[in-house]
């Protein structure tokens, strides 16, 4: 059973722009700026799909984030930097 849910991960943290940081300071950036909020996902498979990848930081965070909810995750970028 297949089910589409946006809404499941959001941004709990304002980030700067990750434009002109660093590898590191990337990482560092988005660590903890994302939750999940909607109900359960846990044995879940969620799909990221992220507009451009530069060092996989944002893709990274949030993922983590869904697997610490028990969910499989897959990610995407749509571009590479």
């Amino acid at each position: 059973l297949s089910r589409i849910v946006p809404e499941v991960l959001s941004r709990v943290r304002a980030t700067p722009q990750q434009a002109r940081l660093s590898r590191r300071e990337r990482i560092t950036n988005v660590a903890s700026a994302f939750a999940v909020t909607h109900g359960d996902c846990k044995g879940a498979h969620v799909i990221l799909i992220d507009d451009v990848a530069t060092t996989g930081a944002t893709l990274s965070s949030a993922a983590q984030t869904l697997r610490a909810h028990g969910a499989r995750v897959t990610s995407m970028a749509l571009a590479r930097a």
